[in-house]
């Protein structure tokens, strides 16, 4: 009688094979998790229009640019963004708490992630962000202040989805904000 000799390191006793299995499960899953991560993180890439080629469009009308100094967000604002998105997308809650100025009102982040991607499925448009300091002798930052007793922000984020019509060229937009502040050297969004 023959005996067939078996690599020791492939042969599971039965009692062990759930082990195992969740043991393969925790190497794979760091695996995947970056790569959902990283594809995410191009998903969000790809969503935004940046704010100087939207100044050569229809849609600049958007933008009072002589109000409140408008410009692009800065590569740590958008990391920020970044973050969120992956996060939301991902149930990360503990990044979600970390990305918001008080993290009781981290669950917020959901529902704006996803207005974020709503609005950016519908590809008969642009989306495209810019941010104003926040500034009290603008009569929009103002209503917000007295709105929300006094909040002030650093900076608001407009966020502008705009389409064009082919026929006749009329614009179309909606959009909303997004209010950050800088808090110990870091941006977080300014949760109430």
């Amino acid at each position: 009688m023959k005996l067939e000799k078996k690599s020791q390191w492939l042969v599971i006793p039965n009692r062990l094979k759930p082990f195992s299995l969740f043991c393969f499960g925790l190497f794979i899953l760091p695996s995947s998790f970056a790569q959902s991560q990283s594809l995410l993180e191009a998903e969000f890439d790809s969503i935004f229009t940046p704010l100087e080629t939207v100044r050569n469009t229809n849609c600049s009308r958007a933008v009072n640019w002589q109000e409140g100094n408008p410009s692009a967000l800065s590569d740590e604002q958008t990391a920020l963004f970044r973050r969120a998105y992956v996060a939301a997308l991902n149930s990360d809650e503990d990044v979600l708490k970390s990305v918001v100025s008080d993290n009781t009102y981290y669950q917020d982040l959901y529902g704006f992630i996803n207005s974020l991607k709503t609005l950016a499925l519908n590809k008969e448009g642009i989306m495209f962000l810019y941010q104003q300091r926040f500034d009290q002798n603008i009569r929009q930052h103002r209503l917000i202040t007295e709105r929300f007793d006094g909040f002030e922000p650093d900076v608001l984020v407009n966020i502008v989805w705009c389409s064009i019509s082919a026929d006749n060229g009329d614009t179309r937009q909606t959009g909303g904000f997004a209010y950050l502040s800088l808090i110990d050297g870091e941006w977080k969004f300014q949760s109430r």
